[in-house]
């Protein structure tokens, strides 16, 4: 059950982000079919799981030298790799710039974190 609230939260995330880059004309929403915006999800989810930590791990030392700044232009790049992925399977879900994508990955962050903390609550792992 808390597999599934997550990844309905991931979800509900992802479309605020974008509805709220398409607000300020950074991105374009392209579909608003759930179950489209529900696949996005588990794309982000895969991206952020096997993609990222190996992209994060070369990239360490670079990180280092700029204090932190590559790894929210990395979450840009991670972003934009979202609606690259969904086209290429064939379901239009949204488009965004560069610029929109570094916006929009840290909007996830903090719409996940906040919907996160609500939804699931504080729960302890023991």
């Amino acid at each position: 059950m808390s597999l599934l609230l997550r990844w309905g939260v991931a979800t509900l995330s992802l479309f605020a982000s974008v509805w709220l880059l398409q607000a300020m004309h950074l991105a374009v929403i392209e579909t608003k079919h759930w179950f489209t915006w529900a696949c996005a999800a588990v794309v982000m989810g895969f991206v952020n799981a096997f993609i990222r930590p190996i992209v994060e791990l070369l990239a360490a030392p670079l990180n280092c030298l700029t204090f932190g700044l590559l790894g929210i232009v990395l979450n840009g790049v991670f972003f934009l790799l979202i609606p690259a992925i969904m086209n290429s399977l064939g379901q239009d879900v949204f488009e965004v710039r560069f610029v929109g994508a570094i916006v929009g990955a840290v909007l996830v962050g903090l719409i996940n974190g906040a919907m996160g903390s609500l939804v699931l609550g504080s729960k302890k792992k023991s």
